[in-house]
């Protein structure tokens, strides 16, 4: 049930908690928040390839720092690659946003260990985030909706937050 690499979630176990956070949202209408989170390496150094030097340490570092900026109730999990994911229950947009921003701003702030004490690297990530109910009522819409959102985060530049659009996805 856990990430070898990331000590959260693999991405099955994750999309089950998710899931189940959800119908419960769906069913008692409360808000419910979903993030994702994807690594930006470079955004602060282009001249050092950090996911090559840095490799799997990063991205457990990074798990932790992202797991630091949540309550207990959320549900953090790595989604696939370079992207986590997290579940974010009795969260409105107005809640997931600062979350969200939290997470960003977090991530910004810290500094990530490489071999030695001198080799320290900052990295961005950038996320897309939306709700239940403004932005749907299924995981799939859901997942849509904020994978659409990182990737105008990412073509803005990156270490940005942004909200998703209500999507239709095929069943």
């Amino acid at each position: 049930m856990l990430d070898k690499l990331s000590g959260l979630y693999e991405r099955k176990a994750f999309l089950a908690k998710v899931d189940e956070e959800l119908k419960r949202s769906v069913r008692y209408r409360r808000p419910f928040g979903f993030l994702m989170i994807d690594l930006a390496h470079n955004h602060f150094s282009q001249e050092r390839d950090v996911r090559w030097s840095m490799g799997y340490s990063l991205l457990k570092q990074l798990a932790a720092v992202l797991k630091s900026g949540l309550r207990d109730v959320d549900v953090l999990g790595r989604f696939d690659g370079e992207v986590f994911g997290a579940a974010l229950p009795e969260t409105d947009v107005a809640g997931a946003l600062v979350a969200a921003e939290r997470m960003r701003k977090t991530v910004e702030e810290h500094w990530f260990m490489g071999t030695t004490q001198d080799d320290r690297v900052r990295v961005a990530v950038n996320v897309g985030f939306v709700t239940f109910p403004e932005h749907g009522d299924t995981l799939d819409v859901l997942i849509e909706s904020s994978r659409q959102a990182l990737e105008v985060a990412k073509n803005e530049g990156g270490n940005k937050v942004v909200e998703g659009k209500r999507v239709a996805v095929e069943e």
